[in-house]
């Protein structure tokens, strides 16, 4: 489905904030508070907005590292229904997925209260998976760090 003008402009104002009034994204928009919820409901019946999520200050709540953890997955070692069991019930991990264009078949990224933490969820996960996972890297930011107001203007 091509996305219309109108509904990208509306699609921006929720992804900068999703608990803003009708009314309110109209007047950024220059359309009508009914026709932003008109375009809303669209957007969410035709699948283009999948949900809507809180994205909480990691470092207020306890967390002090964010990790990406990139790997190799062999396929002929490694059950990747069991690794994608895992990645979903532990806690911590905020994004994982296969990735492409590189050495790497797979990143998670996850928070950590601390350095302790860490290191236990890698030595879990490398000890559960030992052999599938060929070749790993791990990169850490402070997640007072990271960008809070991300721009949309890719859509």
């Amino acid at each position: 489905m091509p996305i219309k003008k109108n509904e990208i402009k509306v699609l921006r104002a929720l992804c900068k904030n999703a608990r803003r009034t009708l009314e309110d994204i109209g007047n950024e928009t220059g359309l009508t508070g009914p026709g932003v919820g008109k375009i809303i409901d669209r957007l969410e019946n035709s699948g283009v907005i999948t949900n809507y999520i809180a994205l909480p200050a990691l470092e207020k709540i306890g967390f002090k590292i964010v990790s990406i953890f990139l790997f190799r997955w062999d396929h002929s070692k490694g059950n990747l229904g069991e690794l994608d069991e895992f990645l979903r019930k532990t806690k911590g991990i905020i994004f994982a997925a296969p990735v492409e264009g590189s050495r790497f078949t797979h990143i998670v990224v996850s928070a950590h209260p601390g350095f302790t933490e860490l290191e236990d969820f890698l030595k879990d996960f490398r000890t559960r998976y030992d052999g599938a996972i060929r070749d790993d890297s791990l990169l850490l930011m402070s997640p007072e760090r990271a960008a809070r107001n991300l721009n949309f203007e890719v859509f």
